[in-house]
């Protein structure tokens, strides 16, 4: 959190929080216009950037976002565990003490859970992932009980083939029309670009990876929105781009 407030301080940036209701296209002035629970916003350029809320808008359901739960466990810092100065990452990661002398380590993945609740069962997960990554971490900490531990648990954002999607958002029905020959034909060479919403963008699905390709993902944006130069290779912008299920799903008849 203390990191993304510090990115939000640019003097650049005005933050106002609201809850968005409704996204529509005003073509006659070239704006969006986004409802919220404080009234009306418009502007030129919008980014879904919502993790699986960002499907939530009828231009943007079609993408295929998938939520993971996720619990990270918080354990007492003890005498010999203070020293600890970096991050351990293995089969699990364990974090230096914070400010409250309290270690955060984890993280567990859960597919048959949406709860946002702390559940013990992952905190013996993530104890018994602690282990794997070195013995001796368990034992630093106490060797506390899985009952003992405090943590928070929410859902990731994660797509079918656990890449992010960053770039334009395509207009599903123009995709479907003009590349409907892919569904006789998986190989067929359709000489047509792809139709995408003018100033519309997402950044999502990013899983457990965040705070490794947000950074990303903003330049790749910012090289959209901009016209500049591609930041990627082609081939690693397709792999990112946010109409490839599209195209996947016609070629194997799923549209």
């Amino acid at each position: 959190m203390a990191v993304c407030e510090q990115l939000a301080s640019h003097p650049n940036i005005d933050l106002e929080t609201a809850t968005i209701t409704g996204l529509s296209r005003d073509a006659d002035r070239g704006l969006w216009r986004l409802e919220s629970s404080t009234g009306t916003h418009t502007a030129t350029t919008v980014v879904l950037a919502a993790s699986n809320s960002s499907s939530a808008f009828e231009l943007s359901q079609h993408l295929p976002l998938k939520p993971i739960r996720g619990q990270v466990s918080i354990a007492p810092a003890q005498n010999q565990s203070r020293a600890l100065k970096t991050v351990i990452c293995g089969a699990g990661y364990l974090a230096p003490a914070d400010e409250q002398a309290a270690h955060t380590f984890g993280a567990s993945y859960n597919l048959d859970s949406l709860s946002s609740e702390v559940e013990v069962q992952d905190h013996q997960r993530n104890i018994d992932t602690l282990i794997k990554t070195d013995p001796t971490l368990h034992s630093l900490l106490g060797e506390v009980k899985a009952s003992q531990l405090d943590g928070r648990a929410a859902l990731r954002c994660t797509s079918p083939d656990y890449l992010p999607l960053v770039g334009p958002l395509p207009v599903f029905e123009d995709f479907v029309e003009n590349y409907g020959g892919l569904k006789r034909d998986a190989r067929a060479d359709i000489p047509l670009s792809g139709s995408y919403w003018p100033g519309l963008y997402v950044h999502c699905g990013l899983g457990s990876r965040g705070f490794t390709y947000a950074p990303l993902g903003a330049e790749i944006l910012a090289s959209y929105i901009c016209g500049e130069a591609p930041v990627l290779p082609n081939d690693l912008q397709k792999a990112l781009n946010p109409a490839r299920f599209i195209i996947r799903d016609l070629k194997r008849k799923r549209i």
